[in-house]
């Protein structure tokens, strides 16, 4: 059988070349734009549009990809391949390489192509590159999808996908989609005014987040599958569950589910391909216009999530379109609507919240158990002892605690107190909030007190709450981050302190000093 395949792709190369051959047509330059598109799961064609590196392919010879190369007609290797768009309908992606005056082609209009006219195929079936094929234009077709075809009798083979079909004026037409096994010549190719429209844009997408997207496109000429999204949909709420142990994941119906987290429930419900995850904040009517007001203020201070009002519905919502969005952007989305209700109930971290209280888990935080090169303090002599790197510390005591501030760069200051409470247990809403007030009312000058999110967390195997808030100190915004667990019969806290939201290097902070705590031997 490949033998067969073999002396008919051979055949029909020699026929082809002597037939256009014989009208006069130099297909040379052509046949070297048409480039091999290889991943890591399949082989097809492309076609290069522009000589900076633009190449038109079909999206299925990418979608499951999760490594794209393209090789050009001198065997040239080119392995750092962007995505500028694509349509899953149509079957069509558009590909950009780090290219100089590379070989391309010349567009035509496919709006003129006649049923009966010449025309040629080059793609690269089965691996062998710049196979030519001649045939004629058999149809116009309007798919079920919205859009036309060509249909063809030019023959396309497994690796011409993304390939060019062209006219006797050496002008690209089409890009080879598909074929029928169960019809003699049967071929269709996508009409190039469609990708004419979507040159011109810039990339959209990496090669490692185009790989991250789970694409799905329909059966050739099919409308845009539902399924699909749901499928998505599903594996995105199924990764949710894997990495949050503390999200439960109800399937409320065929496009509908709900994430539960305590006492707290999102709705996610899928219209088409658009996605909105949203959860209810309360009725209109229970709050007064100043509270009403002072709601949609705060709103402002959400990232992503926006505050939603249906008819007398409050709400906290996130939008999305699946078709084009990874499952990171699904969890933003997740992970907003939480942080943006919060940010909404809790104007003042003092108080009891009614979100409940475990709404973000962190990574646990080990022992250190190379003590190389640290110094160790023990706040208030009650034998717990910190540790931490002298190189890069000032210390100071200071009303039972110890103060961290930089020598050098832009840390941020920190502050460790130790207190002894005897059977004293911190719940993650009670024991900080208490800890909390009594830090916040020693400082007179801090205002305005605002949540930012909260959550837990183990630290050596022992159970922690943490929170991150704002305030206005002396009229400068500040922003903190704060830990508070028993540790060994002890209240241990630390906190954090920056004049910028830097809240990665304030958990880097967090983390070192509270890897260091032990017991003083």
């Amino acid at each position: 059988m490949r033998i067969f395949n073999l002396i008919a792709i051979l055949f029909l190369t020699v026929l082809s070349a002597h037939t256009t051959a014989a009208k006069g047509l130099d297909i040379s330059d052509m046949k070297r734009a048409v480039v091999v598109v290889e991943t890591d799961v399949s082989q097809g064609s492309g076609v290069l549009l522009e000589s900076s590196g633009i190449i038109v392919t079909n999206l299925h010879v990418i979608e499951d990809a999760a490594d794209i190369s393209i090789r050009i007609h001198t065997n040239e290797r080119y392995d750092d391949v962007s995505v500028i768009d694509f349509d899953e309908t149509k079957d069509i992606a558009l590909l950009k390489i780090e290219g100089f005056d590379l070989p391309t082609v010349k567009l035509g209009n496919s709006n003129a192509v006649k049923s009966g006219q010449d025309v040629f195929a080059i793609g690269t079936p089965l691996g062998y590159e710049q196979t030519v094929s001649r045939g004629i234009v058999s149809a116009i077709r309007m798919m079920d999808g919205g859009f036309k075809t060509i249909q063809t009798d030019a023959a396309i083979s497994p690796g011409s996908s993304g390939g060019g079909l062209f006219n006797d004026s050496a002008e690209l037409i089409a890009v080879l989609a598909a074929y029928r096994t169960d019809g003699q010549n049967l071929n269709f190719a996508i009409p190039i005014n469609y990708v004419r429209g979507m040159m011109g844009q810039p990339v959209k997408y990496s090669e490692a987040e185009f790989t991250k997207l789970s694409l799905q496109t329909p059966s050739f000429g099919a409308a845009t599958a539902r399924t699909s999204d749901l499928n998505k949909l599903v594996k995105w709420t199924q990764e949710l569950s894997d990495e949050f142990e503390e999200f439960r994941v109800t399937t409320m119906g065929d496009d509908s589910f709900v994430v539960s987290i305590d006492e707290l429930d999102i709705f996610i419900k899928l219209f088409d391909s658009l996605l909105w995850i949203t959860m209810p904040f309360g009725d209109a009517d229970d709050y007064t216009k100043a509270q009403l007001a002072r709601l949609l203020k705060l709103s402002s201070s959400i990232s992503y999530a926006y505050l939603s009002l249906d008819e007398n519905d409050i709400s906290v919502a996130y939008e999305l379109d699946v078709s084009g969005s990874t499952y990171g952007a699904f969890r933003t989305g997740i992970l907003a609507v939480i942080q943006g209700s919060i940010t909404l109930s809790e104007d003042s971290i003092i108080g009891t919240s009614s979100t409940g209280s475990n709404t973000e888990r962190k990574l646990g935080i080990s022992k250190n158990n190379d003590s190389t090169g640290l110094r160790y303090v023990e706040p208030a002599s009650l034998g717990i002892e910190i540790g931490f790197r002298a190189f890069f510390w000032d210390v100071e005591e200071r009303l039972g605690g110890v103060g961290f501030a930089a020598k050098r760069g832009n840390r941020p200051r920190a502050s460790v107190f130790v207190e002894q409470v005897g059977d004293f247990e911190i719940t993650t809403t009670e024991g900080l909030e208490f800890v909390l007030s009594n830090y916040l009312e020693s400082n007179d000058d801090v205002d305005e007190l605002s949540i930012v999110s909260r959550g837990t967390r183990d630290v050596q195997s022992t159970s922690a709450a943490w929170a991150k808030y704002t305030g206005l100190l002396k009229g400068i915004k500040v922003y903190w981050y704060s830990t508070v667990l028993t540790f060994h019969g002890h209240l241990v806290t630390i906190h954090t302190r920056s004049g910028k939201p830097d809240w990665d290097s304030m958990e880097e902070t967090t983390v070192e000093f509270l890897s260091n705590a032990r017991l003083k031997l």
